[in-house]
């Protein structure tokens, strides 16, 4: 059998030197890793995320004392035909927002002239009218809104909510 030289100082240090050199860098990786995360967090929280809440507030619609909510009883519509022979239905509830309290009476009074515009403007919309992602639930609630004060001769409809939807 052949002897094994013996080690010399330099090959046993370098074992020891690479593993610390190793456990060093990994460390200083992690610790900066952190550093930044920990960083950033403050920084979005501080500049950024309090620019968007406060646009958001400012976007906010709010409901003066006087304005009241009227809910309207469920819907459920069949929508236009878009000649595929598949009828599509759109269960939906709204709530419309007029200026008082005699508004209110009002529109509660007209009811089925309120219920008639609701669901001429459904059965003239397509499901892929509703579902378009940057305007269809704007869109419709601009149309009935528009439908509501038409049909009775005044604006008396400030705004519509959809409370509810399902289109199937």
């Amino acid at each position: 059998m052949a002897k094994k030289a013996p080690k010399t100082e330099e090959q046993t240090e370098e074992t020891p030197k690479k593993k610390g050199n190793k456990l060093v860098l990994i460390v200083a990786f992690i610790l900066l890793a952190a550093a930044f995360g920990f960083g950033g967090s403050y920084l979005a929280n501080k500049y950024i995320l309090p620019k968007k809440a406060e646009a958001a507030k400012n976007d906010k619609t709010t409901i003066s004392k006087d304005e009241v909510l009227v809910p309207i009883s469920e819907f459920v519509v069949n929508l236009s035909d878009n000649s595929n022979n598949n009828y599509q239905y759109i269960r939906l509830k709204v709530s419309c927002l007029v200026a008082d309290k005699d508004a209110s009476e009002n529109l509660t009074k007209s009811m089925p002239l309120v219920r008639d515009s609701i669901i001429s403007v459904l059965n003239s919309k397509t499901a892929n009218d509703l579902l378009d992602v940057n305007e269809g639930i704007s869109n419709l609630k601009t149309a009935i809104k528009d439908k509501i004060n038409q049909e009775y001769g005044q604006t008396i409809v400030k705004r519509v909510y959809v409370t509810d939807l399902v289109i199937q």
